[in-house]
């Protein structure tokens, strides 16, 4: 899809036809370090969980060298402990319709914020952005934002941007996977809901 989208025009329908047998996790198999691809020109990008299985990893070296509180931010927020008076530590969320400026805080202590939305970089055809939605191989755009808390970053990552694809109405029941977590989530008129 990547490849796909890096033009200056928007795929045509026949395009994506052809690339989207090549979406399909379950075409990949892992054993003992190696991925094998299923079918010839796939690729895969661990983006979606990357920058937060990092966050999590740098957090658990800094707690078995005795670390009892920091923020670590590689993408992801992680919070380790809290604040020296005891208090979580306060998280800025950007505004997704304003990106230089904050819209809300979040309280994290013992917790990860993941956010995704489309702000963050466009598509050289300017019709889209870099969150791709794996069944119609165009960009998700329901929501402009969405923040997840969770307790490791890796899980609070997959899930803003499972939430960012599917969109609000499957957020609940994607949350309920993991009862420790909560969402903002911010729609393109900027209004925001609590999940």
């Amino acid at each position: 899809l990547w490849a796909l989208h890096a033009g200056s025009r928007a795929p045509d329908p026949r395009s994506l036809a052809r690339v989207l047998p090549l979406v399909d996790y379950t075409s990949l198999t892992a054993r003992r370090g190696v991925i094998q691809f299923g079918r010839p020109n796939m690729a895969a990008s661990l983006n979606g969980i990357a920058q937060g299985y990092v966050t999590d990893r740098i957090t658990e070296l800094l707690g078995n060298e005795g670390f009892e509180s920091a923020v670590i931010e590689l993408g992801e927020t992680r919070v380790l402990g809290q604040t020296p008076d005891g208090q979580p530590v306060s998280i800025g969320l950007v505004n997704p319709n304003a990106p230089a400026r904050i819209s809300s805080q979040v309280a994290l202590g013992d917790a990860a914020l993941s956010v995704s939305g489309g702000y963050g970089q466009a598509l050289p055809d300017g019709t889209g952005n870099h969150i791709f939605d794996p069944r119609s191989g165009l960009s998700a755009g329901s929501l402009s934002q969405v923040a997840v808390v969770a307790p490791k970053s890796a899980l609070a990552d997959a899930l803003s941007t499972a939430i960012c694809v599917a969109g609000e109405d499957a957020a609940q029941e994607i949350l309920s996977t993991v009862p420790a977590a909560r969402a903002i989530l911010t729609r393109p008129d900027g209004t925001s809901v609590e999940v």
